[in-house]
């Protein structure tokens, strides 16, 4: 793939994310985006009854952008650092791709290395969640 086309379509995601999160409201029911209520809700956890690895991300990234931290932690304890990752790829794909992709080769590695962290964490959490969940507490 064409890394400036790469860049560009990691740049449009993160961007209609972050925005998404800047004009979607929060409270205990749900999230709103323009006053309607989103419609989507986790199929796991509805169906089964377990919360997913990204259950509460969504709240997570709509309460950091209305700058309350602790809502955000309180979500999701990793989405606050999922939605600044996701922010921050909106400066550096655009330089990324003004730049020259090619001399952009560690910077965007070091990106890569930093998703697959953030990634991992999440399983990480999840796991532990069902572990906890149907082990630790029958």
């Amino acid at each position: 793939m064409n890394s400036r086309l790469y860049h560009g379509i990691v740049l449009a995601v993160c961007a209609i994310v972050v925005t998404a999160a800047f004009v979607c409201d929060v409270d205990k029911l749900g999230i709103y985006f323009f006053g309607w209520k989103w419609p989507m809700k986790c199929f796991l956890h509805n169906v089964f009854g377990v919360k997913c690895a990204l259950c509460g991300m969504s709240r997570s990234f709509v309460s950091m952008a209305k700058g309350d931290l602790t809502r955000a932690f309180e979500h999701h304890i990793i989405g606050p650092l999922v939605f600044g990752f996701a922010a921050m790829q909106i400066p550096y794909r655009l330089w990324a791709i003004v730049k020259c992709p090619k001399k952009t080769l560690a910077a965007t590695k070091i990106m890569a290395g930093t998703g697959i962290f953030l990634l991992a964490a999440i399983f990480f959490r999840w796991f532990y969640c069902l572990l906890e969940r149907f082990l630790w507490k029958h």
